[in-house]
């Protein structure tokens, strides 16, 4: 079943806030865009439309209209469902406590501090799971509309190892909301294997994620892949598709 963070939307949108204060989201960044962010794209916020909706709540509550027995917060969710969804700003805080299927023999759950909990682990001495972070221990992930439905979706990396041997990477899918969609499978390309921590980067455009990452060619030892793809992601549904559009030999 998908899971969701439980937050509510007021907190949610304090939150966003919070994190924006350290974050641009003008439409002419300064800088490229293969930082993730994850502030979105849309003009309003779920912190706009907690705003709106506080205003309304204390109007009708005035007027003494209607039995004044919804909350601020669920009257924000049930506006943000009228209007047909609007496209959250996703803090990068959010991540920390966010939900993962089971993977690498580990029980499915909530990350804390961006960690599967020991108690979820399969048991392996030293065995590290959780999210992968850039060299300035941002989450490695993206944001963009990669299934045109208006809302950005967040691809977010997620390793784990068993002390020393470690899996692929994984790349997990979630909708505006943080649930989870499905994780790209699909990574063997004219039959060379993806490398272990294989995910190198992730960019993206407005609907787009391009992920580079490493490949095993046939004589290539465990610690050193030789073989870097570049694919587009795309999902239609719930089915992601890694369309490669580059491929080139790299040192060992």
């Amino acid at each position: 079943m998908p899971k969701s963070l439980s937050l509510p939307l007021v907190v949610l949108a304090a939150t966003a806030v919070a994190a924006l204060n350290g974050c641009s989201n003008s439409p002419e960044p300064a800088e490229p865009a293969d930082k993730p962010n994850f502030t979105g794209t849309a003009p309003s916020s779920s912190a706009a439309v907690a705003s709106d909706t506080a205003t309304e709540a204390e109007e009708d509550s005035a007027d003494g209209s209607a039995d004044d027995t919804e909350t601020v917060a669920d009257a924000g969710k049930g506006k943000d469902t009228e209007a047909g969804g609007e496209n959250k700003i996703i803090p990068v805080e959010a991540l920390d406590s966010l939900w993962v299927p089971a993977l690498c023999e580990n029980q499915a759950g909530n990350l804390e501090g961006g960690n599967l909990p020991e108690s979820l682990k399969a048991g392996y001495p030293h065995a590290m799971a959780g999210l992968k972070l850039n060299q300035d221990d941002t989450p490695m992930g993206a944001y963009a509309d990669i299934n045109g439905d208006g809302r950005d979706e967040a691809v977010i990396t997620y390793v784990c190892n068993k002390g020393g041997t470690g899996w692929p990477d994984n790349l997990l899918i979630y909708d505006n909301d943080l649930n989870y969609i499905t994780k790209v499978d699909d990574w063997e390309r004219e039959g060379m294997p993806p490398a272990r921590g294989h995910i190198q980067q992730l960019q993206w455009t407005k609907d787009t994620v391009t992920v580079t990452w490493r490949a095993y060619a046939d004589d290539d030892p465990a610690c050193c892949a030789t073989q870097e793809f570049t694919g587009n992601l795309t999902l239609d549904g719930d089915t992601p598709h890694l369309a490669v559009t580059g491929h080139r030999q790299v040192a060992g």
